[in-house]
């Protein structure tokens, strides 16, 4: 099955998607689109077993530009991660023994938003909890989208993706050209 090979975007939309039933897909609950079922909502904090390798799912930000934006139109209050994510985020990863390939989020973890000058971010609940989480569990890459441009840290194992589409094999050698980081 060649699920990561696909590449599918969906943007996302609390009034569309909480209305959607919740499914088990590859280990962990998805919603999946009622008139695309190649389109799925990896629900924050499930993991997911796809072609041997072990994704952790933590979308969700704060919104940097939320003095724009219209509440329940183009900006939601479930954007942010809750406790309860984290709590089912840490749950799962027990069940995992901390170790996964891949960290999918939308917000990178704090302390790179740190390092990145022309961000100034707010207190994100998730970006903190994936700050604790890069020092806590085993991963490959971490991969964020939250920036809006294509950066990588390899010291980091972190890739912002933006204006590219890579597979995974692709973004692994971005970070370790020699593929001694499997």
């Amino acid at each position: 099955m060649e699920i990561i090979s696909k590449g599918y975007l969906s943007l996302y939309n609390f009034n569309f998607w909480d209305r959607q039933p919740v499914t088990e897909w590859h280990g962990g609950w998805v919603q999946v689109h009622p008139r695309a079922e190649n389109v799925l909502h990896l629900m924050r904090g499930e993991v997911f077993e796809i072609e041997g390798e072990k994704y952790l799912a933590f979308g969700g930000a704060v919104s940097h530009d939320k003095y724009h934006r219209t509440l329940n139109v183009d900006m939601w209050e479930q954007e942010q991660a809750t406790v309860e994510d984290i709590r089912n985020a840490k749950q799962n990863l027990d069940r995992h023994g901390y170790e996964v390939d891949y960290i999918l989020s939308h917000t990178p973890p704090m302390h790179i938003m740190d390092m990145i000058p022309y961000i100034d971010p707010e207190l994100d609940r998730g970006a903190v909890f994936l700050s604790w989480l890069s020092s806590m569990c085993s991963y490959k890459l971490i991969l964020s989208g939250h920036i809006h441009e294509d950066m990588v840290i390899p010291e980091e194992r972190f890739i912002a993706l933006y204006n590219t589409v890579n597979s995974i094999k692709e973004l692994k050698e971005r970070i370790c050209p020699d593929n001694s980081g499997k």
